[in-house]
């Protein structure tokens, strides 16, 4: 063969391993992107939800509990999530972080398996709803929430929440469980969950422990309750002896670390042989423009004492109570006098007054209302939202770091949209807000 031969046979064999050499890297860079993309799989992707990219740095999830949890994918929602329809979406092996809200319509389905799922709101409240005939899933993961930050999952409609195994975090609280209208909950393994129920929605708990159950009865309710901590068997409420509670609630190997009930007008509550009871006193609708004294509410075992609130009674006979909520709405108002009282809430243009060294730990107005707080003590959080007002005259404010509340940090005084927190007379303390036009006053 010639030298031209040699050169031809030369060249080709050149070409040839080029080329070989060319698909085989084209071949690995294809590998590793795929490799690199991490994504939460979506059974039917909405258009408005693309695949969420790993998390930077700055905002790596906390490590999980234990060196048995590892997941595959992390991801994080940063806008409002809304699934309608029949759209589903299924997170599975994944850190998810909830950084905004998530809201289901019509028959949307969110299935969140073996993750460790976190709402965290950076100082504002963010909460998974559930509407319609949407249904939510939650199996065998590990669930948590800020505890300083108000976290909250509500249900409502024809809602279902089917929950199997959940585990918290090693630090950090469980978001609150809401449910309301026909809502049903069906939760088995599920220890220091705390659930609301109220209007006609169900709860069947099972295998639990140290949970806490506030009950929120309708107007014209009769109760003739003795609520247990530790049922011996299946326990199920309304019993024959509780009439206008259109709510169930069944437990079954349960403990109950704190019974709670809301009041409501014209109800006719007795409660007997209890402890750990936490009440929280509702002046609302059908009531409008009514006024209330509530005096010498206090963290203490009641041997037996009948309290009324205008036309509403509750009677308690050998029940501890350990927590007094009171909320104000529809321009009713509450004169609160020589009490200890854990929150107390103004909204919706209700008024509520603070007098006569009462102690308080948190206080809140929203929605043009308004709280006057006079010779007495706020030991916590303060805040105004909404056109609202907060006058605290000749009084305390502590500042004290508590974890009772969670809507603002603790230690805090916060004044936002275009409402107005007035100190007369009182020392600031803590850190001050004035968000959207909020003013803090101190004359």
């Amino acid at each position: 063969m010639g030298y031209n031969g040699r050169m031809e046979v030369f060249s080709k064999k050149a070409y040839l391993l080029i080329v070989i050499i060319t698909c085989s890297l084209a071949f690995l860079l294809g590998t590793i992107k795929t490799i690199q993309n991490t994504h939460v799989r979506l059974a039917s992707p909405p258009p408005y939800l693309p695949p969420p990219p790993p998390l930077p740095p700055s905002r790596k999830l906390p490590p999980p509990v234990s060196p048995l949890d590892t997941y595959k994918k992390t991801a994080v929602l940063e806008k409002p999530l809304i699934l309608k329809g029949d759209e589903q979406l299924i997170i599975e092996n994944t850190q998810y972080l909830a950084q905004d809200n998530i809201t289901l319509r019509d028959n949307a389905t969110l299935i969140i398996r073996n993750s460790f799922f976190e709402h965290r709101g950076l100082g504002k409240s963010v909460s998974l709803r559930a509407e319609g005939n949407s249904k939510v899933i939650l199996e065998n993961s590990l669930l948590t929430a800020p505890c300083d930050e108000m976290a909250y999952w509500q249900f409502s409609g024809s809602a279902s929440f089917e929950t199997n195994t959940v585990r918290p975090a090693a630090n950090g609280c469980f978001p609150q469980q809401r449910f309301e209208e026909k809502a049903s909950g069906e939760i088995n393994s599920w220890s220091n969950v705390s659930v609301t129920l109220c209007d006609a929605s169900s709860l069947n708990l099972k295998n639990s422990r140290n949970t806490i159950i506030d009950l929120c009865f309708s107007p014209l309710a009769i109760v003739r309750e003795s609520f247990p901590i530790t049922p011996t068997s299946v326990y199920a409420f309304p019993g024959s002896d509780d009439f206008r509670v259109d709510f169930k609630v069944t437990l079954t190997n349960v403990t109950v670390q704190h019974w709670g009930i809301h009041t409501a007008p014209k109800t006719d509550i007795a409660l007997n042989d209890m402890h750990n009871l936490n009440v929280h006193v509702i002046a609302g609708k059908p009531w409008e423009k009514k006024s209330i004294i509530l005096s010498d509410l206090r963290k203490k075992l009641y041997a037996q004492e009948t309290i009324l609130f205008s036309d509403a009674k509750l009677r308690l006979q050998n029940v501890t109570v350990n927590n007094w909520d009171l909320t104000a709405t529809y321009n009713n108002k509450i004169d609160v006098q020589n009490s200890e009282i854990r929150n107390i809430f103004a909204k919706e243009e209700g008024v509520v007054a603070i007098e006569n060294n009462s102690i308080v730990n948190n206080i809140e107005t929203t929605d043009s209302s308004e709280i006057t707080v006079t010779n007495a003590t706020v030991l916590n959080s303060i805040s105004s939202n909404q056109l609202s007002k907060i006058t605290l005259t000749n009084s305390v404010f502590k500042a004290a770091s508590t974890t009772d509340f969670f809507h603002v940090p603790s230690q805090t005084i916060r004044a936002r949209d275009r409402s107005t927190i007035t100190l007369t007379d009182t020392p600031l303390k803590g850190t001050v807000i004035q968000e959207h036009g909020g003013r803090v006053v101190v004359q």
